[in-house]
């Protein structure tokens, strides 16, 4: 007989950045980390996590919407189901619109508890369970070049040779400055993308395009606003530099508009964006069949998160642009007493039963700003 689910406690932990982290549409100098426990009447419990930075600026949704969400909408439908009846924890999730920060994190908490009930590593839910080294991204976001070239000869002596510049928070001269700056300062070896976050407009974008394919960058993420198709189209039939699209993918409706218009060569996963572990599979099932590059992004996230991320990377997806799963390196405190490891510039998959990891609880609970117990209809 399959175990009940006999409740959800939720947290959401602010955690402090090692630096500010400095993007088009604000600063973010701390995490606001979600973090969801799932019980069974076994005693096995599971564990999810996603985060926000800075409020409802990157979607429209924020810390303090998503513990809500969960709390009063999501989690209370859930308590009493059998935790291997997975179509029936989708259907208690059909009739809330979008939300889909909120249902990943319930998501990956119950995936995690599937897998721990079975004794299995989270990416073997489905089958295909590929436990490999990811090639590690490291975003550049210091906010002066200096700090940025300096951090990244830090990264490139531990091993990293990917990085990732922020950009669209500076007038399009001094940004590409800064971008040229830190190609001469690392050499052309080294692999370089830029993610704009929306933060160009088309004409902006156009003019930067020519310049960046001088520089020999490997893609440019989110150059214009996510409902900008036409733009993303016009951009990627000008320039010879992959357009990635992040902002603009987050449903499987997005894939398919994205990969019919052409307007995108590579595609951004975030299961968080997605809503869930399985629907980032099903947007990754659209880019490889339609030739399509697969990255790896992230929100920042403590080991919890991150090992979700490492599970779908696990799972037989293709990345061939690697990942940008740097969040438990950049967080001041991490949430675990045993998280992911890294290792000359690549990130390693858990390979033990559910998200492989081991939660400090008393971590969790130590640092949370609030805390919800949810059990049937009530929460505290």
């Amino acid at each position: 007989m399959s175990p009940k689910i006999v409740g959800f406690d939720v947290w959401h932990v602010p955690v402090r950045l090692r630096r500010g982290h400095v993007m088009s549409f604000g600063t973010a100098v701390t995490a606001d980390l979600i973090v969801v426990r799932a019980a069974a009447d076994d005693g096995t419990s599971g564990w999810g996590e996603v985060t926000l930075l800075g409020g409802p600026h990157w979607s429209e949704e924020s810390a303090e919407s998503v513990v809500a969400t969960l709390t009063r909408y999501l989690l209370p439908a859930l308590v009493g189901r059998a935790i291997h009846a997975v179509c029936g924890l989708v259907d208690a999730h059909a009739g809330i619109r979008r939300n889909r920060f909120a249902k990943a994190a319930v998501d990956i908490a119950l995936a995690d508890l599937r897998a721990r009930v079975l004794g299995i590593p989270l990416g073997a839910l489905w089958g295909g369970h590929r436990p490999e080294p990811v090639p590690l991204s490291w975003s550049l976001a210091g906010g002066t070049v200096e700090q940025d070239i300096a951090e990244a000869a830090e990264r490139q002596a531990a091993g990293i040779g990917i990085f990732k510049i922020k950009a669209g928070a500076l007038p399009l001269r001094a940004e590409l400055a800064r971008i040229t700056a830190i190609r001469e300062a690392l050499g052309p070896d080294v692999s370089l993308r830029i993610d704009a976050n929306q933060g160009w407009t088309r004409a902006q974008a156009g003019s930067a395009l020519p310049v960046l394919e001088q520089l020999d960058i490997a893609f440019v993420e989110q150059p214009v606003a996510a409902d900008d198709m036409a733009g993303m189209t016009a951009l990627q039939a000008a320039t010879r530099i992959p357009i990635a699209a992040d902002e603009s993918l987050q449903t499987l409706a997005d894939a398919t508009t994205l990969a019919n218009s052409d307007a995108a060569r590579v595609f951004v996963y975030k299961p968080a964006k997605h809503g869930s572990l399985e629907q980032a599979r099903h947007v990754a099932a659209v880019a490889e069949s339609s030739g399509i590059e697969g990255y790896l992004g992230c929100m920042i996230e403590s080991s919890i998160g991150t090992a979700a991320y490492l599970a779908f990377a696990g799972s037989g997806v293709s990345l061939s642009y690697g990942c940008e799963l740097f969040g438990p390196q950049l967080l001041v405190d991490d949430l675990v007493h045993v998280g992911v490891r890294y290792e000359r510039g690549t990130v390693l998959p858990p390979s033990g039963p559910g998200l492989g990891i081991e939660v400090d609880a008393d971590k969790v609970r130590a640092l949370a700003r609030t805390h919800h117990h949810v059990t049937g209809t009530s929460f505290d």
